[in-house]
């Protein structure tokens, strides 16, 4: 009988470590020591008073089972890594140097050493620990996920992306590799593929606002703003305090064409004070959809006013300018931000835009250019430029930039609807077809302009 209760309290055990429960764990192991005083279950209790920072009653266990010689690699890998939570590194890396000394392949000591540099951001040093780490006897998948993260860190991101995967391999509840593992895919434009890690990772920890949030930014660089939404609505709904969500959602809202909604969103941050100039920005810009365009341009310069060194309202404020067709009050504003901040990509992109428009082309090449040059892989920035060329009659290299713009994001409505233009305008009707079809799919995610342009292109060209 004793031997069944106690094989039923370790399984028990078992899973309050795996959900990180301590303080039920230490009571059942004190059940359990009751029925078998043994050193290994001694061991699991120092652990918890480890993991519940009682860091004095654990050190005394440790120090009383070693002083009874217990203990081997891990169990003084586990003492280390006390010592490190105490504050005594030296202590600690001394202690594992000499398990590595004792064996060489013992992975738990290579790993506790690998990490310790990790944090100190010694990558280099870091990785050539979780390798010998990940190469000796029974590694786990969080010897895999640590140095996928030091290559990442030290941008060797296909590599770190393989190591993500072989430690979602070993254990597909892996929450680090999940939530680390999807920055490496948006990175590397694995969009599927990071909006999978992050879904996984939302049902492992439903309560975590910051992997709903995570989540709806992977969806929208995807193109799928409806699954965006949603993700943010939910970030926002465990976290409703949160500005950053918030401003997020009501952002995403708007592309979505329901500026009412948005306003709805940000209502609390509607006041006219300096620490909510960004969100004035953002409800401009919904009163801008609503054509409400004095109320717009009035909140553009109020938060001007109130953060006269940021580029932000200046850039919406451009934006307005733009829509209107004032292409010289755009550039001013576009060229007066980037006085306040030289490298920001958006009013290059702005200052691109309005001097194509002027007709000043070869300037606006230039500053298309840059402009992607400043921002880096992104998909918008390469479909004004392939719109630019349209203007100019060039269909070849305006494919060539769409072509691009949906290898970054395969998703981008935008840029389908413009292939589906530029092959239309070249005689490719097949192509133009089946363009307007991948757009036609996303056609919730296509704002108004988009649709009906869709619509011209397939009466005008019989699609």
């Amino acid at each position: 009988m004793t031997e069944a209760q106690l094989n039923a309290l370790s399984e028990k055990i078992a899973v309050l470590f795996q959900k990180r429960d301590f303080e039920n764990a230490l009571v059942t192991i004190d059940e359990a020591l009751t029925i078998s005083p043994t050193a290994d279950i001694s061991h699991l209790k120092a652990l918890c008073y480890l993991e519940l920072n009682q860091y004095d009653s654990a050190e005394q266990l440790f120090k009383r089972l070693l002083d009874s010689g217990y203990g081997d690699s891990l169990f003084k890998t586990d003492y280390a890594d006390l010592l490190t939570r105490m504050g005594r590194e030296t202590d600690a890396e001394t202690l594992l140097n000499t398990i590595i000394k004792d064996d060489p392949t013992c992975g738990p000591a290579l790993f506790a050493l690998g990490l310790s540099r990790f944090t100190k951001e010694s990558y280099e040093e870091a990785l050539a620990y979780f390798e010998r780490a990940t190469n000796a006897p029974n590694p786990i998948s969080s010897f895999f996920t640590l140095r996928a993260r030091t290559l990442a860190a030290l941008n060797q991101l296909p590599a770190a992306s393989e190591f993500y995967q072989t430690a979602l391999s070993m254990n597909p509840d892996d929450i680090e590799a999940l939530f680390f593992g999807s920055e490496t895919e948006s990175v590397l434009h694995n969009m599927e593929r990071a909006v999978d890690y992050l879904s996984r990772a939302s049902l492992i920890t439903p309560e975590n606002p910051e992997i709903f949030y995570r989540l709806g930014l992977v969806q929208f660089g995807g193109g799928n703003l409806t699954e965006a939404i949603r993700a943010l609505k939910n970030a926002a709904k465990l976290e409703p305090e949160n500005p950053l969500f918030r401003y997020y959602l009501a952002l995403f809202l708007i592309q979505a064409n329901k500026a009412d909604d948005s306003l709805k969103v940000l209502k609390p941050y509607s006041a006219e004070t300096p620490e909510n100039a960004g969100f004035l920005c953002l409800i401009g810009l919904a009163f801008q959809q609503k054509k409400q365009l004095k109320e717009a341009k009035r909140l553009y310069d109020v938060a001007e006013k109130l953060d006269p060194k940021s580029p932000i309202p200046l850039i919406y404020r451009s934006g307005l300018y733009f829509d209107v067709k004032k292409y010289e009050l755009a550039l001013a504003d576009a060229e007066k931000a980037l006085q306040n901040e030289p490298d920001f990509s958006e009013a290059i992109l702005r200052k691109a835009e309005s001097l194509s428009y002027m007709g000043q082309n070869e300037k606006a090449e230039e500053s298309y250019l840059l402009a992607i040059e400043s921002s880096g892989p992104n998909a918008l920035y390469h479909y004004s430029l392939a719109q630019h060329r349209i203007r100019q009659g060039n269909f070849a290299d305006a494919k060539s930039v769409l072509e691009n713009a949906i290898k970054i994001t395969p998703r981008f409505p935008a840029a389908l609807v413009g292939l589906c233009e530029v092959n239309a305008k070249t005689g490719n009707l097949p192509e133009a077809k089946r363009y307007a079809e991948e757009a036609e799919k996303l056609f919730n995610t296509l704002g108004g302009d988009l649709k009906e342009r869709l619509k011209e292109l397939r009466q005008a060209y019989n699609l």
